[in-house]
């Protein structure tokens, strides 16, 4: 850091903030009259709301809105509340800067409440943004827009709708995402490849496009020429050194602004005007330096974008091509790798382990791509194949490492003593990498790679633990045994969409679960198996690298279209079917669980489904968990008597069908007699769970009460012989 003391005042400023941060203080200041904003967000009522229009986009299906300098106005004053996202079922697009007056439902963005879950409420609070509505009645008030601004968002609709008309559909949301940033055309299994691929950074606007872009431009400025009458002549001149750096640098001004100001855009974009500006001034670029100045200005316009996941990923991968430098470029992609890891397990939990070599592929033929897509957006038609072709080339590539067994494997998310011994040996490695001159050295030295790896995906297990999920109104536990077995029991939601992939597989993959020995599906109702289908036409289609070895089903003569369904959907994934009934057991170490439901002799005709639901047992030492699903009728009549018989008490209940009002009768409390119930619901459920007469049953046993639209996740951990419970909106 010698001679460069805006890096010094970076590295300090920086470290004021994660002290600032560890502390639990805001980087900024709250809003005032938060609290009483919170209140009316609370309320089923109606409120009335005004701004300005400072986004405003269309998307596939619906559309969007960002208004600025918000007014709630209440019953008694009215309250600033700065930004709120307004969303719309029927897309409709409105001027920027206009004002427009809203009447609907008020929403507070709530935080996570499992881990591995998307910080949602963190990414809108480091954008400003607090509050939600959706589909409320607009009058817009003052139809004046700001020019300049709905310019650059009237051109970015213009090109999303010229990218829809010239390019098919499979490739026009990668190439919609890669030249203006916008994903609305993306589907979730393109992002999985891209993401398992270890290219997911083509999908934004980062400093590769803007440099490529850039210099393109600079380059061509440079070499053109214009005839010109000198003295009496004519002669070819060119438009000068000035000239083309400050052309270059309006035209990537204005590209910035249609490609949205992202973080990561807005920091290329500042560190490519210091190169331009070094160019002018005949001055030396220093990277470090100029890296030094962009956080700066970026932190200095929200300090919050520290905590930001795509601006850590943005410095950290310049810090990388930075530490690079003057190496071969295997050894350079590694190092870009291992510098960003520590962030990219904090996201996403896995690591793509050929991203290296295919960046080396994909990279060199990025330009190109580009070229052609903005020559087919010019003339569209056969001038557009050129880059449909690369394109899909891209999609087989990536469609083929997808199929490779560990293409992509889960590490989990690392600790922070994980995350600091981390980065020790990544020093250690970069300095010994560095001085490294023979072959065998090398070899020697990237040794280290795997070790560093290692430290990350270490996960060490004592005991035994539960986790009931929060999916809303649904079912969802995982079982993590001390010996590394996994098993997960239900996972569906008929509140929450898309369960399986944005709330049970982002848990598997926090926790390091990179496989399930056994999927115990208790039977066949959505809130029970919604998130697991869907989990497991993931593991068909390769989009994600969870494995599972074994569904179990329960045994039923009588199968409906369901769960013929999931028993096909299995054996795609690669997995084998089981179906157990009473009296059926599991065991794995110190770990046993013991089938008591259902009983074949009970079925009814048709099968009644929760009846007829798999009930288990679960022990380890001197623990007991009891997981009844959602067992009512002649299945739970059976069930108190079978328990009756054995006089076995248990420690945790997981309350059968979330907490409804003649589940877990009061002679079934009597002889199960547990110290922690837990129940599954979704918060404020349209079937009243739980109900009132069923607390009042479980308050009578003296029972601890544990929720999960309450508490979120709730993990109970055992060493066999103490309990203790962790719920995740306590920390």
């Amino acid at each position: 850091m010698k001679g460069r003391p805006l890096s010094v005042l970076c590295l300090l400023a920086v470290g004021i903030l994660m002290i600032i941060a560890a502390c639990g203080l805001p980087l900024t200041a709250e809003l005032p009259h938060t609290d009483a904003a919170d209140s009316y967000a609370e309320k089923t009522m109606s409120v009335t709301l005004t701004g300005d229009v400072r986004q405003s986009e269309i998307q596939e299906d619906f559309s969007y809105i960002l208004i600025g300098n918000a007014v709630l106005y209440g019953s008694e004053r009215n309250y600033k509340i700065h930004n709120v996202k307004v969303y719309l079922t029927t897309p409709k697009r409105y001027a920027v800067g206009s004002s427009l007056c809203f009447r609907g439902k008020l929403k507070r963005i709530k935080p996570p409440t499992n881990p591995g879950e998307f910080d949602r409420e963190l990414y809108y609070r480091i954008m400003g943004v607090r509050y939600t509505m959706s589909d409320p009645l607009i009058a817009v008030t003052d139809a004046d827009f700001k020019y300049p601004l709905e310019m650059l968002a009237g051109i970015r609709e213009k090109l999303k709708e010229r990218v829809r008309h010239v390019f098919p559909e499979d490739v026009r949301g990668i190439i919609s995402s890669m030249l203006i940033g916008d994903k609305s055309m993306l589907d979730d299994r393109t992002k999985a490849m891209f993401r398992i691929g270890g290219v997911s950074h083509m999908l934004v606007i980062s400093g590769l496009h803007v440099t490529l872009l850039a210099e393109g431009l600079y380059r061509i400025l440079r070499r053109l020429r214009f005839p010109v009458r000198r003295k009496g002549k004519w002669r070819l001149a060119g438009i000068g050194d000035t000239a083309c750096v400050l052309i270059s640098m309006c035209l990537l001004i204005f590209y910035a602004g249609i490609t949205g100001l992202s973080v990561s855009t807005n920091r290329a974009v500042i560190m490519y005007g210091l190169v331009l500006g070094a160019r002018l001034m005949k001055r030396t670029y220093d990277l470090p330096t100029a890296m030094s100045v962009a956080m700066i200005l970026l932190l200095l316009e929200n300090p919050m974008y520290l905590l930001y996941s795509g601006f850590q990923l943005s410095f950290l991968a310049v810090l990388g091509i930075h530490l690079a430098q003057g190496r071969g470029k295997l050894m350079s992609g590694f190092i870009l790798m291992l510098v960003t890891l520590p962030v990219v397990l904090h996201c996403f939990y896995e690591i793509p382990l050929f991203g290296t070599f295919i960046n080396l592929i994909v990279i060199p033929c990025l330009p190109l791509l580009l070229g052609f897509v903005l020559f087919g957006l010019l003339l569209g038609g056969a001038f557009a194949y050129p880059a449909i072709l690369l394109t899909r080339g891209l999609l087989m590539l990536l469609n083929a490492t997808a199929v490779i067994p560990f293409s992509s494997v889960i590490l989990g998310n690392p600790g922070k003593f994980q995350t600091a011994l981390y980065i020790i040996v990544l020093v250690l490695f970069l300095y010994l990498s560095g001085r490294a001159g023979t072959i065998r050295r090398r070899c020697a030295v990237s040794m280290l790679i795997p070790v560093m790896i290692y430290v990350l995906g270490f996960h060490p297990r004592t005991g035994l633990e539960i986790h009931f999920l929060d999916v809303g109104q649904g079912d969802c536990i995982v079982i993590e045994g001390a010996d590394g077995a996994n098993i997960a029991v239900d996972g569906g939601s008929t509140s929450v969409p898309d369960v399986g992939n944005y709330r049970i597989l982002p848990f598997l993959r926090s926790e390091g679960i990179r496989h399930l020995e056994y999927m115990v599906l208790t039977h066949m109702d959505e809130d029970h198996i919604g998130g697991m289908r869907q989990i497991l036409e993931m593991i068909a289609d390769h989009q994600t690298s969870l494995r599972v070895d074994t569904v179990v089903m329960p045994y039923l003569a009588d199968r409906d279209r369901t769960y013929m369904e999931i028993a096909d959907l299995a054996g795609r994934a690669g997995a084998r079917v089981l179906l157990v009934s009473a009296g059926d057991s599991f065991a794995r170490g110190e770990l046993g669980i013991t089938v008591l439901g259902p009983d074949p002799a009970l079925e009814d005709r048709p099968a009644e489904p929760n009846a007829q639901c798999i009930v288990l047992a679960v022990s380890y030492r001197e623990f007991d968990c009891l997981l009844t699903g959602d067992v009512v009728g002649r299945g739970e009549d059976n069930l108190t008597e079978l328990l009756r018989r054995a006089g076995k008490q248990f420690e945790v209940l997981k309350v059968a069908h979330h907490g409804s009002k003649y589940s877990t009768p009061e002679e079934f409390l009597d002889i199960v007699w547990p110290e922690i119930s837990i129940i599954s619901c979704g918060a404020d459920n349209r079937y009243g769970h739980p109900h009132a007469a069923l607390l009042r049953r479980l308050r009578g046993s003296g029972t601890r009460i544990l929720r999960t639209d309450e508490c979120g996740e709730i993990a109970v951990q055992t060493d066999g012989e103490s309990v203790r419970v962790r719920t995740y909106a306590d920390g």
